[in-house]
């Protein structure tokens, strides 16, 4: 990853990123505004109707998805038999694990995070979830898809940033929950750039840009480094399978209709 590594050059790279994808994001809008179902035929004196079927079709798929069952099973082919045994508490974890992160989500006025990761493929094409584990914490979240600009190889996802808008309150709370050094307190609406690459060396690095000001510069993750891959999963779910031999093809990927 040639890039500038200052708070400009994060943003730059950022924002082309962005670009790359706005035929999609289009496409999203567009396809939101079916789901809450917009009357584009409203005209005044005119009387038009707009049918609920693209709404009722998508909540009836959520509630079939997210009232299925997650069952946690640890592959045992491969395993000695003095190992399976310790397979079920390994399955009992990560039940435990997803049932505290519901909880989370539920505890911070959201969905709950299977409920809203279905809901986002649903209504984008896509899934773009973030999980991390450090020594001393495991999360996992949710990211609005079209908020997130991935970037593939033909080995998989080598660069993502996730660009979101945070209020005043909100930017400087999390800037000082994360020991942020800021130059002054934010008092309008802020954009944080989250990226996420490989550097030269193969290892994986995160650099944050938190308005205009650099709060994270970006630096190797050892663990991640290990596994040589970022902690994003990204990916379409619908559209063609062209990985851009044929044409453009950022612009459909997750469309239905690509």
């Amino acid at each position: 990853m040639a890039h500038d590594i200052s708070a400009g050059g994060i943003k730059k790279r950022a924002e082309k990123m962005r670009s790359n994808w706005s035929t999609r994001d289009r496409k999203i809008r567009q396809w939101y505004d079916i789901l809450t179902l917009k009357d584009e035929l409203a005209q005044d004196g005119m009387e038009s109707v707009a049918g609920n079927d693209p709404r009722t079709g998508f909540n009836l798929a959520k509630h079939l998805m997210t009232s299925s069952i997650v069952a946690h099973k640890v592959p045992i082919d491969t395993l000695e038999k003095d190992q399976i045994s310790s397979t079920s508490e390994l399955e009992l974890f990560l039940t435990k694990r997803w049932e505290a992160e519901e909880k989370r989500y539920r505890s911070m006025g959201r969905q709950s995070l299977k409920g809203e990761v279905i809901a986002d493929m649903l209504a984008t094409g896509w899934y773009t979830v973030f999980s991390m584990v450090t020594a001393d914490k495991i999360w996992t979240e949710n990211w609005s898809p079209i908020e997130v600009y991935p970037e593939f190889g033909r080995e998989g996802l080598i660069e993502g940033v996730h660009i979101y808008s945070m209020s005043p309150a909100e930017a400087n709370r999390k800037a000082a929950l994360m020991g942020w050094e800021v130059k002054r307190a934010f008092t309008h609406n802020t954009a944080l750039y989250d990226h996420w690459g490989f550097d030269n060396d193969g290892d994986t690095v995160n650099g944050i840009v938190l308005g205009t000001e650099l709060v994270k510069p970006l630096v190797k993750d050892a663990a991640l480094s290990k596994l040589h891959r970022l902690p994003l999963f990204i990916s379409p779910i619908g559209g063609l399978p062209n990985r851009g031999s044929i044409s453009s093809w950022s612009g459909g990927s997750g469309s239905n209709s690509a």
